[in-house]
């Protein structure tokens, strides 16, 4: 199963022989591979929604809007959402993850949703803090790393969806508590 970017189709394909097994067409833009989880097939797009379809039929599950509101821009020729998602859907402990917006520091932010893959249910919504940076983050791949959910240099706790602190920092005040603090402060 692949994307076809500039056609905003996508696609499965026979395995036996090549042939195109079925396709779906989206609303917009896909930046990255569709995710595929227990028969599923996960695709985000830049209208700020992501597509979830079974994999054998190709036949649409629900569609969640990631991004905050329905607000359009045109980008790149197309209209598109002020909150495209980018990165594509994380799958990480039965839990799926998917990001809209285009940077921290401008176009409304990014937002980012925790919800049910087998049903698309809303789990938790946060958007990412600018700390009065004057660099824009732009939106990217959505990883777990420390055991919490990271997006450009935000971190969130999985379960909930609050902002949480770097795990090199957690690292760095074990090891050395009085220096780390000095420097957060």
């Amino acid at each position: 199963i692949v994307a076809d970017i500039e056609h905003h189709e996508i696609i499965a394909y026979n395995l036996k022989d090549g042939s195109v097994a079925w396709r779906y067409l989206t609303g917009g833009r896909m930046d990255v591979s569709p995710t595929i989880y227990k028969g599923i097939c996960f695709a985000g797009d830049r209208t700020g929604y992501v597509y979830a379809l079974k994999v054998k039929t190709g036949e649409l599950l629900y569609t969640l809007r990631v991004a905050p509101q329905e607000k359009r821009m045109v980008s790149h020729g197309t209209l598109e959402s002020v909150w495209p998602v980018l990165g594509g859907v994380l799958i990480h402990n039965g839990k799926a993850y998917a990001a809209a917006g285009r940077a921290e520091g401008s176009d409304g932010g990014l937002v980012i949703r925790a919800f049910m893959p087998e049903t698309g249910k809303h789990i938790w919504s946060q958007a990412t803090v600018n700390k009065g940076v004057r660099e824009t983050r732009q939106n990217d791949i959505l990883l777990v790393e420390g055991g919490k959910l990271r997006i450009t240099q935000s971190y969130f706790d999985l379960e909930t969806g609050a902002h949480v602190q770097s795990p090199i920092i957690d690292y760095l005040m074990l090891a050395h508590p009085k220096e780390t603090q000095a420097i957060i402060d």
